[in-house]
């Protein structure tokens, strides 16, 4: 979302911190394409009064043989914002982006690849780029006191 606005509206952003972000869309993976065909066809099943009271227990189960956390604990508003951002590409916009930025990235996160983050340093110019060893997607939530270390530098210049 703050990709697109840094490019177009430079003087609403002072500095921009990108943690994990989203962005660069890639084709999806076998597993990713077999679990939205369980994921739709389970909509189905799974309102049938039979099967709807282990609905809760297959969808958690399916989102975490997927590592979609986000999807998982989103519903409604949130969901459909989560869909939309998670398909726009913001390749084009970065070259535009001129505010401040630093990139933080989990060395673990298998939901934006560390590439995704490489590829945003390239064309940020003058980024900065960190990667927190061990940190997966949910690393600001996990390692927040090294998290802070590495964004507190940046906000105080």
């Amino acid at each position: 979302i703050l990709i697109p606005l840094a490019a177009q509206y430079p003087n609403l952003i002072k500095k921009l911190i990108l943690v994990d972000a989203s962005g660069i869309t890639h084709p999806r993976s076998w597993k990713k394409n077999f679990g939205y065909i369980l994921a739709k066809g389970g909509k189905i099943l799974f309102s049938l009064p039979v099967f709807s009271t282990i609905f809760p227990l297959a969808r958690k189960v399916l989102y975490v043989f997927l590592d979609e956390w986000d999807y998982y604990k989103s519903e409604g508003l949130l969901l459909e914002t989560f869909k939309n951002v998670y398909r726009k590409d913001v390749r084009g916009y970065l070259p535009r982006v001129l505010v401040p930025t630093l990139i933080v990235w989990g060395e673990r996160d298998i939901t934006t690849p560390i590439e995704d983050g490489k590829f945003m340093k390239q064309h940020i110019k003058g980024s900065r780029f960190f990667v927190i060893k061990g940190g997966t997607h949910e690393m600001p939530y996990k390692m927040p006191h090294v998290f802070v270390e590495k964004i507190l530098p940046f906000l105080k210049r």
